[in-house]
């Protein structure tokens, strides 16, 4: 046997190969000799032909056939006819009929028949029926949905709940009076202080008194002279003026006393400003305390508790006072009822997350500052379009887009909005009307520079 390939040449000569195995002749003559666009025609036994043939489709559809060259094949009647008594049908490469040629390295689904084809003005996808099998597109329309949102959270004093105490003036601790733990309700003594500023604001007090009574006895005489005659509009002028500084100077001295607190002397007595529970101290006796410093002692009230959730900036949307909301505790074994209380107006600048205050109705629950929850809020109820995830895709990173299907069959990109993420689907706020045919599986094929929506 003896393998002949005729290169078409001008002079009609033909390139002999020694014989050898068949197996060598029907799978590597096309493989190991690289030839340009030629037709070639294989002499040898009828089985070792179709067995060549078939491992021809197959490396055709594995995409191993070498890109060097382009082999033809003909299908059908040539290999019946090559073959004789072979009534095995030829295998159709691309569903086409058998007078058709397909060069080895295209892709079946490559010409002007098997490619996705976009418009660069209008991004209008077109798409092949052999390719419309791995796009599913379905109508949407309006649905009630109703959202929740799910966030992290912690408990914490409301803000009249908790107090920080300091020192008025400057001094020393001489006593302290509680310690963390301790329940005191307001008015109860927290640290006792050595001030001497607090003895010369107390003596600049008495000054100022003397001061007004000095001062009122001068307007009291100068008005009886004046009444007999004896007396200058002056002089009255003048210690009226007298009694008015004095009681500037009277009211100055008693606002800085009365700011101290209880004690004479140097001793300034500090009390507590509201009930509640003593959750630090700071202050040491013999401790040197400045005014505007560390607070000596921190007072919350554990009656006044909410839980306080961080919401990310895409759900407050979706979030109003008055909402029903459930927070789970590690430490309480079933889930809590409450109420958003408020919405915070600010947002966290780099979490881009803004708190919510929830306020717990059930009363008894062994709450403490500081735990972790975790709250789930129910939204109101909306209208609007709902789509599967798969549906929406990211373009240029900032871009929402859906492709819609036009009345001749052709995929357009829509730009939309989206709400709430629920259970798979995603709500379009805007950009998608009802009745409309969007494609919900397979988006990325039509636009693989996208980023699919998780």
């Amino acid at each position: 046997m003896r393998c002949v390939l005729d290169r078409g040449n001008s002079a009609g000569t033909q390139q002999t190969r020694p014989d050898h195995d068949d197996s060598v002749c029907g799978g590597e003559l096309l493989t190991k000799e690289p030839i340009k666009t030629q037709e070639v025609k294989v002499v040898m036994s009828n089985q070792n032909l179709q067995g060549w043939y078939d491992k021809a489709l197959r490396r055709i559809r594995e995409g191993t056939f070498p890109h060097s060259f382009s082999a033809i094949i003909v299908a059908g009647s040539l290999f019946q006819a090559t073959l004789p008594g072979c009534k095995r049908e030829p295998t159709s490469l691309t569903g086409a009929s058998s007078s058709q040629v397909m060069h080895v390295g295209e892709s079946p689904m490559s010409g002007t028949s098997g490619e996705i084809e976009a418009s660069p003005t209008d991004g209008v996808v077109r798409v092949p029926p052999a390719s419309r099998p791995y796009i599913t597109v379905e109508a949407v329309d309006a649905q009630t949905t109703t959202a929740v949102v799910r966030a992290p959270g912690r408990v914490a004093f409301r803000d009249k709940a908790v107090s920080s105490v300091g020192a008025p003036i400057a001094g020393r601790v001489l006593q302290a009076h509680v310690q963390a733990g301790d329940r005191v309700r307001a008015g109860d003594p927290l640290v006792t202080l050595s001030c001497p500023g607090a003895a010369a604001a107390r003596a600049e007090l008495a000054h100022a008194r003397v001061e007004m009574q000095s001062a009122e006895e001068l307007v009291k005489r100068q008005s009886d002279m004046l009444q007999k005659g004896v007396g200058l509009e002056f002089e009255k002028f003048s210690a009226d003026m007298r009694l008015k500084d004095a009681q500037a100077e009277l009211e100055r001295a008693s606002k800085v006393v009365a700011s101290l607190g209880e004690g004479t002397g140097e001793t300034v007595i500090i009390r507590a400003p509201i009930d509640g529970t003593i959750l630090h101290r700071a202050a040491t006796v013999g401790a040197t305390v400045e005014s505007g410093g560390q607070p000596l002692v921190e007072i919350g009230n554990p009656s006044a508790l909410w839980v306080v959730a961080d919401v990310f900036e895409r759900d407050l949307p979706l979030v109003h006072e008055g909402a029903e909301a459930t927070v789970e505790l590690a430490s309480v074994p079933t889930p809590a009822r409450g109420r958003v209380a408020a919405v915070g107006a600010a947002l966290e600048a780099e979490l881009r997350r803004a708190p919510v205050y929830v306020a717990i109705e059930e009363q008894g629950l062994s709450l403490r500052p500081g735990m972790y929850a975790r709250i789930t809020i129910n939204a109101a109820s909306s209208q609007g379009v709902m789509v599967p995830v798969t549906a929406v895709l990211i373009k240029d990173g900032k871009r929402n887009i859906v492709y819609v299907e036009n009345s001749d069959g052709a995929f357009v990109p829509r730009d939309v909005i989206i709400g709430q993420s629920i259970d798979g689907h995603v709500q379009v706020m805007s950009g998608v009307t009802p009745g409309e045919r969007v494609v919900v599986r397979g988006a990325l094929l039509l636009d693989g520079a996208a980023e699919q929506l998780l």
